[in-house]
């Protein structure tokens, strides 16, 4: 079974250090993280995104989920639209969307139009479920 996800173990510590927030450790940060997945928005939602190419941007994901097929898939996937205040380039998938409000996870972008900054994003509770059962298995 195809995803657009992959689990990586992060062992540098200046990388670790990156992602802690300053009175904080990496556990605390994950255990938050994980606190704060979102099931999907209730409507439409503010969002706060930070990518490769253009930083910190903002925009508004839809609350009503699409379903795609990947590439080499036979199973459709949850996804949802989001329209992002400034253009995507190469590099830009895996980006994480955050509400604005609330800092639950949304998230990750898979695909978008350079362009217009429209993007998909695959669902972040999904992907967490993914791992749960891969993880139940080894």
């Amino acid at each position: 079974m195809a995803k657009d996800w992959a689990l990586v173990e992060i062992t540098n510590d200046s990388v670790l250090a990156s992602i802690t927030t300053s009175d904080g450790s990496a556990d605390d940060v994950a255990r938050t993280c994980l606190k704060k997945i979102a099931k999907g928005p209730k409507g439409d939602a503010g969002i706060l995104t930070r990518t490769a190419s253009g930083g910190e941007m903002t925009g508004i994901l839809s609350g009503t989920p699409s379903y795609t097929r990947l590439p080499y898939c036979t199973l459709f996937q949850e996804v949802y639209t989001v329209r992002l205040d400034g253009p995507l380039a190469n590099g830009d998938c895996g980006s994480a969307i955050v509400d604005a409000a609330t800092g639950e996870l949304y998230g990750h972008i898979v695909a978008g139009c350079q362009r217009t900054g429209i993007a998909y994003i695959m669902a972040a509770h999904q992907v967490f479920q993914d791992l749960e059962e891969l993880l139940d298995n080894e």
